[in-house]
């Protein structure tokens, strides 16, 4: 879970499921403790109701883990592998944006993997809670960049699309994978500490 509303969201899914009587998420440990009659719901739907939310369910309908120390570790291994690319990169667009002026293309050309790669697990998650009708931090990340990015496309390699107004297209590629950066650095350190 990567904020409190998360926790919510998932309470809010599961007390709407025939057969559960209560339903407590502690963000902090990241659990959730289930009272369910097992005649009316099984493990295996609750189970999937966490999952279609977009999270993993680390422990069994016994209480016995199953494997939360490692997915945790491949978990933290990604997160950081797409800081590192996304900083990387973000580095030169700040500099090329702020510094270089450097061409809008070669903005483009190191921002898009910032924007796909880097902002993939933002991506993700927003369109989990989209579809689940919940808004969070994600879904701001994510419609901020994405907004951002479009509009420094259009600008880039549709100019013309702005003449008729009088506004001079201008590139924001490096908000967009400045924010990605730093939400994901935010990540790396919230998964870490």
């Amino acid at each position: 879970m990567s904020c409190v509303n998360c926790a919510k969201k998932i309470e809010r899914e599961l007390i709407e499921a025939l057969g559960i009587i209560d339903v407590n998420v502690d963000f902090a440990k990241e659990k959730v403790f289930v009272e369910y009659v097992p005649t009316l719901i099984s493990i295996k739907d609750i189970k999937k109701i966490i999952e279609d939310l977009g999270y993993i369910l680390m422990v069994d309908g016994h209480g016995k883990e199953t494997t939360i120390e490692e997915a945790k570790e491949k978990e933290l291994e990604d997160i950081k592998r797409r800081f590192l690319i996304s900083v990387i990169l973000a580095i030169p667009v700040f500099l090329g944006s702020m510094v270089f002026k450097l061409k809008p293309v070669f903005l483009f050309l190191l921002t898009t993997p910032i924007q796909f790669y880097g902002g993939y697990p933002f991506y993700k998650n927003a369109y989990l809670a989209i579809r689940h009708k919940f808004f969070d931090m994600n879904t701001l990340v994510s419609l901020g960049t994405t907004s951002a990015y479009v509009y420094s496309v259009l600008s880039t390699f549709f100019p013309s699309i702005f003449s008729e107004t009088n506004i001079k297209p201008e590139v924001y590629y490096d908000s967009s994978a400045i924010i990605i950066t730093f939400c994901s650095f935010r990540q790396v350190f919230r998964e870490e500490s």
